[in-house]
């Protein structure tokens, strides 16, 4: 080949990467500062956190993730780092959650005191009960006995202290004392996760976990933001895609958006066991509200997420859950500027 049609071809293919590099950068989002603006910090009066929040538009968003917990924790669908799901079959009441059951039964108006034919004539049941309960409290009788007395005698009770342990878990002191001694179980492990990255919610979790005032943002809330930010009206729309050179790091802590994503990571494999925590200080995952039933009725949620090998944003859908446990995402919660 001619040494003169090489460097031509050299100096062509120079100039076209010159100008893919070039239209490559112009594709990097501009936005007027002027739409960030400094906003007052929300004081969630429920559990007295405080957050920052930024004015974007003409939306004002939480600068920090949320961080509320339910009353059941992990069992109202909030989770911290490497926390495993609680299986109902475990949530079982201790010896003295029996006890106190029983002595409620006992005391049930509806049961007439649970009369007992004594050989003088019928008796209320309920001394000999109390008496029973006392003898355990003082580590004087086992539960177990106390159950098979009251099974011989009447056997009504024991089905109706059967019906009452059934929904034990449903119990909000239950659920308040098992799904805490989880989240803590987990927060020795983790490094206290929960106060620099927030909770993890399941979709239900986040929908409930809004504080009065905001709101879990939907679909349209996100391609506001986006767009406010400099995503073009037609790159925003694109569904199941990355999109926006540029967006994620104005997103991010530093970005200069002041919204601050953290990299909290995620849950959303589907693993026997149920515990796949992934990508933490990679990527960060949000929850919107917008909500669909595939054909199959399996239920999905639009989401947002950037991956730390580009710089862009992904929109589309996430399944709510994998079949062993929720799917887990962070949470921002939003509100219209009044």
């Amino acid at each position: 080949m001619n040494k003169y049609l090489v460097y031509s071809i050299l100096s062509l293919s120079v100039i076209l990467f010159v100008a893919c590099g070039d239209e490559q950068e112009s594709r990097q989002l501009q936005f007027d500062k002027n739409i960030v603006k400094p906003s007052p910090d929300f004081l969630d009066e429920r559990d007295s956190n405080i957050y920052k929040t930024v004015q974007i538009g003409n939306q004002i968003w939480m600068a920090e993730n949320l961080r509320y917990a339910p009353n059941g924790y992990s069992l109202d669908g909030a989770y911290t780092w490497g926390e495993a799901k609680i299986p109902a079959s475990t949530i079982v009441p201790a010896d003295a959650d029996v006890a106190a059951i029983i002595r409620e039964i006992a005391n049930d108006p509806q049961y007439e005191g649970w009369p007992i034919k004594m050989p003088w004539g019928m008796e209320s049941g309920v001394p000999q009960i109390e008496s029973w309960l006392e003898a355990f409290e003082r580590q004087m009788m086992k539960l177990k006995e106390i159950r098979d007395i009251l099974k011989r005698f009447w056997p009504k009770f024991e089905t109706v202290l059967t019906e009452r342990l059934h929904y034990f878990s449903q119990i909000p002191e239950v659920r308040a004392r098992v799904g805490r001694e989880s989240f803590e179980l987990a927060e020795r492990t983790n490094g206290r996760y929960v106060a620099r990255y927030g909770f993890l919610y399941s979709y239900q979790g986040a929908l409930q976990a809004v504080p009065k005032g905001w709101r879990l943002p939907t679909d349209e809330d996100w391609l506001k933001l986006e767009k406010a930010l400099g995503l073009s009206e037609t790159e925003a729309n694109n569904n199941t895609a990355w999109r926006g050179e540029g967006l994620a790091t104005l997103l991010s802590v530093g970005g200069g958006s002041g919204f601050e994503a953290v990299k909290a990571g995620c849950n959303n494999y589907t693993h026997e066991s149920g515990d796949s925590y992934t990508n933490l200080h990679k990527n960060w995952y949000f929850w919107t509200a917008t909500h669909y039933y595939d054909k199959d009725s399996t239920q999905f949620a639009m989401v947002r997420m950037n991956s730390e090998f580009n710089d862009k944003v992904w929109r589309g859908p996430s399944r709510l859950a994998t079949g062993y446990r929720p799917v887990l995402y962070s949470v921002r919660c939003v509100k219209d500027v009044q």
